[in-house]
């Protein structure tokens, strides 16, 4: 589902000419497209899907000058991973591998994609951007 939804919503704004040149296209990923965690299966094959997505999506739209790039965020506490079984353990161990000793926040997120829409270039693409405080890299 969500490699499909990205797939479809930039072919219906792409064939819409909603799409121009600088335009920016962003999807959500996350650590688990290549850690292991319990219960987080589907997730983690679904983030790969949609990954792979985002790479055929950039190189599809260069030409016209589309970006697209996934974000991957550090563990963020919300409702969706609140559902997730053993969800206090992941928060606990990426509190702890966080170099500034913190989850990642949703305004850290938002602040990230404000600096990446005003990039009006398609350069940068293809891209699984980290954007977690370096959780992942001491994890």
């Amino acid at each position: 589902v969500m490699s499909h939804s990205l797939i479809y919503w930039t072919q219906d704004l792409f064939h819409n000419k909603l799409l121009s040149s600088g335009s920016q296209i962003i999807s959500m990923t996350s650590a688990g497209n290549e850690k292991q965690w319990h219960s987080y299966g589907a997730v983690s094959m679904a983030k790969c899907a949609l990954e792979s997505a985002t790479r055929q999506l950039s190189i599809e739209l260069a030409k016209s000058g589309v970006a697209v790039n996934s974000i991957q965020a550090g563990v963020i506490d919300t409702g969706a991973l609140r559902k997730i079984p053993g969800f206090k353990n992941m928060i606990a161990k990426s509190q702890a591998d966080n170099p500034h000793g913190r989850l990642t926040t949703t305004n850290d997120v938002a602040d990230f994609i404000e600096l990446l829409v005003d990039y009006e270039s398609s350069w940068m693409t293809g891209n699984i951007i980290r954007l977690d405080g370096g959780e992942d890299i001491t994890g």
